[in-house]
């Protein structure tokens, strides 16, 4: 029994009709992507360049894969994903795209993914973090992402996408959905060692974190709701 509770949890995986069911929507999500009009001054494009954490809100997934196609390339990209059977879903999505991924959340097989992140780093790939993800709260940063990069000592590439027209769907995160043929302008911030960070305790460094990527995003209306809820 003592043997069978050590062992890690498994998380739901994919199977092959969740590629058949997700082909036709990603043929969709490519047209839908090819009308956007996305802007990267130089300077992000530059800062985007190279192995690290590539770290971005939750509520910003649906442009990302078009961001890495078009400016992160050159790298091998794991994203962090939920172990849930929804999770099964988003894995084989992120495939047909070209993106890894790791199974686990802080609810369920958290330290088991965060070893295979760290896996995924050593060798040579990159990693790809919602730190609000997968429930919320929206905008706040979990430890995660900090202590991969504590552990692999490598970059923390923060990744921002902001719409000029967008709907907002009524999830936990108010999920962006940009609206056809809009502006998408992607920014990007980041912290070349981790020495940067200033911190060495993750939960500190995470709040570092979050506030650098509060600050490359323009102000959303629903953030100052929230924290007025708050107080």
């Amino acid at each position: 029994m003592d043997q069978q509770k050590s062992k890690p949890k498994k998380a739901v995986r994919k199977a092959t009709y969740h590629y058949w069911v997700l082909f036709p929507f990603v043929l969709i999500m490519r047209l839908w992507m090819a009308t956007l009009r996305f802007r990267a001054d130089p300077e992000t494009r530059l800062r985007l360049n190279g192995p690290g954490v590539y770290v971005f809100w939750h509520n910003r997934l649906f442009v990302i894969p078009e961001v890495r196609r078009r400016y992160i390339r050159k790298e091998r990209i794991w994203g962090l994903i939920s172990a849930s059977r929804d999770g099964a879903w988003t894995e084989a999505l992120l495939r047909l795209f070209g993106i890894g991924a790791v199974r686990g959340s802080s609810n369920y097989r958290g330290a088991q993914a965060v070893k295979e992140l760290i896996r995924v780093v050593r060798s040579g790939g990159s990693v790809g973090v919602a730190p609000d993800g997968s429930t919320g709260p929206r905008y706040v940063v979990k430890p995660g992402a900090a202590f991969v990069a504590k552990s692999c000592r490598i970059p923390v590439i923060l990744v921002n996408a902001d719409f000029d027209r967008a709907w907002r769907l009524k999830s936990w995160d108010r999920f962006f959905l940009p609206k056809p043929f809009s502006r998408v302008y992607v920014k990007c911030d980041r912290f070349d060692d981790w020495a940067s960070l200033g911190e060495e305790d993750v939960d500190a460094a995470a709040r570092v974190i979050q506030e650098r990527m509060l600050a490359i995003q323009e102000e959303d209306p629903l953030h100052s709701v929230d924290e007025a809820n708050e107080s």
